[in-house]
């Protein structure tokens, strides 16, 4: 009895990227006691762009396996290789490290599976439509250490390929999304690749949503990568966008869509805490995104990831920074490599974390909590987000088929909002 991994049958007259229906398959006999056997059954069906990775990864893990491949990398110019590994992910890097002679040979692991056709891309000249790796390590490497089944959370098809595998629709019908955040982005993709007429509203002026302020805190810059290629793949697919403008429910309406897709996404809260209307209290997000300025002295109330890169930003800057936190932790929401990696940087900067203390108000001089006053110029709120959910409400039974996705059905992370957003295109 063969198993089989995957899928190679692409969806027949997609008009879009063709490399999101191709995937590896695996056909071979576990029970086979030949580890060569294995192998070559392994290699005969990986594409030959990665073959070379395979290898050069079995050679380290398994050398007895590794002998029984043939290799360009057990020797090179009489020593061993250089390889150069961890997030090689913009192409030009890789290619520049490699030109320099800095490495041999180019390792990429989580960029492939965030785009597994990331090789060929390369080779054909379309750096536009490499998916990228955000390092966010919340689907990958993240749930493995938990021994959760490995995802990816720009890549929806990664473990899924036979399921997700992009086919055309039966029949064309008219789509609109509302919200450009990346779970809109990816329903509109998705959607148009399926052959349907797509239009996606935007309140603000540019696309994103929450991944435009995700990615300027320090060491996110790599969420950029992801919204620049949403946005080049909607504009090949000639998704209709309307930025700039808040759609009411009359104008999805008078765009006679036979299918909405609601991504509204959520909004930030104030807690109900005394004194949050206070003009020196500011909400995390207008402090990353620049639109408020805060003092010197800072206490930024909750100790979730966003308050946690909050405070890093501004110690960055210079200011004086405590972080108040309910929970006898902070970054309870992160996935476990990311907090391990950003609390020494805290500790570094000099950022005072006082977690298992209830904020009690907020007053002229700063926070009260557990019956202490934490002296503050300005106060910081991180407290959670509320979701946007109302035009979908207003929009039932007037339209034949809404789907909600992402923040405006619960708050959570951008693997949830994509995830969705490429389900429910696939079902329309």
């Amino acid at each position: 009895m063969k198993r089989r991994y995957g899928s190679t049958v692409p969806g027949q007259g997609c008009k879009a990227d063709p490399d999101d229906n191709k995937s590896p398959r695996v056909d071979f006999a576990p029970s086979d006691p030949r580890p060569e056997s294995a192998s070559r059954a392994l290699l005969d069906h990986v594409p030959v762009h990665i073959v070379e990775i395979i290898k050069f990864v079995v050679a380290v893990v398994h050398p007895e396996l590794a002998n029984l491949l043939p290799s360009p990398l057990r020797s090179l110019h009489g020593s061993p290789p250089t390889l150069a590994a961890h997030h090689q992910t913009p192409v030009l890097v890789a290619e520049k490290l490699l030109d320099q002679k800095v490495a041999d040979i180019i390792l990429m692991g989580r960029a492939l599976i965030a785009d597994p056709e990331l090789p060929r891309k390369v080779k054909q000249g379309r750096p536009e439509d490499i998916r990228p790796c955000i390092a966010c390590n919340i689907g990958c490497a993240g749930r493995i250490v938990m021994g959760i089944p490995a995802t990816c959370t720009v890549n929806p098809m990664c473990g899924k390929e036979k399921e997700y595998r992009i086919v055309p629709a039966g029949k064309r019908e008219k789509v609109v999304v509302v919200g450009g955040g990346v779970g809109g982005m990816e329903a509109a993709r998705v959607a148009a690749l399926r052959g349907h007429e797509v239009m996606l509203f935007e309140k603000d002026g540019h696309l994103g949503g929450w991944a435009a302020v995700g990615c300027l805190p320090p060491h996110k810059e790599e969420i950029k990568g992801l919204i620049d290629y949403f946005s080049a793949q909607l504009q090949k697919l000639n998704v209709r966008i309307q930025m700039g403008k808040e759609a009411t429910a009359q104008e999805v309406l008078a765009e006679r869509p036979d299918v909405v897709v609601v991504a509204t996404g959520s909004l930030p809260v104030t807690g109900n805490i005394p004194g949050a209307e206070r003009r020196e209290v500011v909400l995390a997000p207008d402090v990353i995104t620049g639109k408020r300025e805060t003092g010197a002295k800072v206490v930024i109330v909750g100790g979730g990831q966003t308050g946690l890169e909050t405070a890093e930003l501004l110690a960055l800057k210079g200011k004086q920074v405590t972080v108040l936190e309910m929970l006898p932790e902070v970054g309870t929401d992160m996935e476990f490599i990311t907090k391990v990696l950003m609390l020494p940087r805290l500790l570094q900067l000099g950022i005072v974390v006082r977690p298992n203390l209830q904020v009690e108000e907020i007053t002229g001089k700063g926070v009260r909590a557990g019956g202490e006053l934490f002296d503050a110029d300005t106060v910081v709120l991180s407290v959670g987000l509320r979701s946007e959910d109302g035009l979908a409400e207003s929009l039932k039974g007037k339209v034949r088929e809404v789907h909600t996705i992402g923040d405006c059905v619960k708050p959570r992370k951008l693997l949830d909002a994509i995830h969705e957003g490429s389900r429910a295109a696939r079902a329309i």
